[in-house]
């Protein structure tokens, strides 16, 4: 499924941008109400590097999404996270729901605000993070797959 995605996911997105707006709205839902079996204390903490992570990437997606190079890398990015992060995740039982979230948020326009967004508060989101840029490049943000290992060490 992942590999489908990735053209798509990489795709400007002004392209089908109405489908995309259809895609995000439609699994939003999804992406913030899938939480894991309250059993492991582990796994609502893994739920919650999860939403971090996708938050984080979702202001990504939002401040680069207008030019194509940038919008590309980041959504390479991400999809090299959610890869790496579902192998970990595929390792212990109980972390089914994580792994749909991060399937969901490959999909085109998942991590996009909707069309009807403002741009004034899309810019006002993207000049609040001082060195927004600079962090994608550096790769100063959550290391989803590093955190989840130390995490769900047994």
């Amino acid at each position: 499924m992942t590999r489908a995605l990735t053209t798509l996911a990489s795709m400007p997105p002004h392209r089908n941008q109405r489908a995309c707006a259809v895609t995000a709205a439609a699994l939003s839902g999804l992406l913030l109400a899938t939480s894991p079996a309250k059993a492991d204390p582990r796994l609502e903490q893994a739920a919650a590097l999860v939403s971090a992570s996708m938050e984080e990437h979702r202001l990504f997606h939002t401040c680069f999404s207008l030019l194509p190079t940038t919008f590309g890398f980041v959504a390479a990015l991400w999809e090299r996270k959610v890869e790496d992060s579902i192998v970990i995740l595929q390792e212990h039982e109980g972390t089914a729901p994580l792994i749909q979230r991060l399937e969901v948020s490959l999909l085109p326009g998942a991590l996009l605000p909707a069309p009807q967004t403002p741009f004034i508060q899309l810019q006002d989101e993207c000049h609040a993070v001082e060195r927004l840029e600079q962090a994608a490049q550096r790769y100063e943000f959550i290391q989803l797959r590093y955190e989840l290992e130390k995490l769900l060490r047994d």
